[in-house]
């Protein structure tokens, strides 16, 4: 594991991706190992599906640990906001707050993206209401 940490700290992410994978060949049931693999997706912003799923693994295989749960339901958060899949970065993000209702990251998160999901509802609507009853203007139904 001790190599895999140190690509991680000198940002060489496709290295300590092999180091993990390579024990996971191994032990398959190595947790660690798993959710080495998945804040490493995070960390490079590669193999983001396969992130999510060792990150859900781990929480799956491991005992309660309030710390842990947090942490990977944040990052998990992470990668779905990466991926451009903002409700589910939320879910995840409000899920990591129950196991540590004051961390300033995850907070921070959630704010920021209950902030995008308001103004995407308002804009929604306003385009809704331009739109009703063909109303819409465009050049080329407008007339002088």
């Amino acid at each position: 594991m001790k190599p895999g940490y140190f690509y991680q700290e000198h940002n060489k992410f496709s290295k300590a991706d092999s180091v993990f994978r390579s024990i996971l060949k191994d032990d398959p049931d190595y947790l660690n190992a798993h959710y080495q693999t998945g804040r490493t997706a995070v960390f490079s912003g590669n193999r983001l599906r396969e992130g999510i799923n060792h990150l859900k693994l781990f929480i799956s295989m491991q005992k309660e640990n309030k710390n842990n749960i947090f942490s990977v339901h944040w990052r998990i958060g992470i990668i779905y906001e990466k991926m451009g899949i903002r409700d589910s970065a939320l879910v995840e993000y409000q899920t990591a707050l129950r196991f540590n209702p004051k961390n300033k990251e995850a907070l921070k998160a959630v704010s920021k993206l209950t902030r995008y999901n308001f103004f995407k509802l308002c804009h929604n609507r306003v385009k809704r209401n331009l739109s009703v009853n063909n109303t819409l203007f465009t050049v080329s139904s407008y007339k002088k």
